[in-house]
């Protein structure tokens, strides 16, 4: 079986174009895996210096702070590892 060579051109650009198209897909999830993140780490940042600045922590709230925010950091890294695969 004989190709033309205007066929076998045709599906090299649509093989460059899928990829370029999953290229894509995976660098805009990458950008909306940091901006979570970022997002995240901002949230309790504003809520741990609120929580400084008012006095009103109780060590209760504190643990459960701390639980949320290890959490947070657990789900970020998982989510920053399979970002880098």
């Amino acid at each position: 079986m004989r190709m033309e060579k205007g066929h076998v051109e045709n599906r090299k650009e649509k093989l460059e174009e899928i990829d370029l198209q999953q290229w894509e897909k995976r660098v805009s999830w990458f950008h909306g895996v940091v901006g979570i993140i970022w997002v995240q780490s901002v949230h309790i940042r504003q809520q741990s210096l609120t929580q400084s600045l008012t006095g009103e922590e109780e060590e209760e709230e504190a643990g459960e702070r701390r639980k949320k925010k290890r959490k947070v950091c657990e789900y970020n890294l998982v989510l920053a590892k399979y970002a880098v695969q």
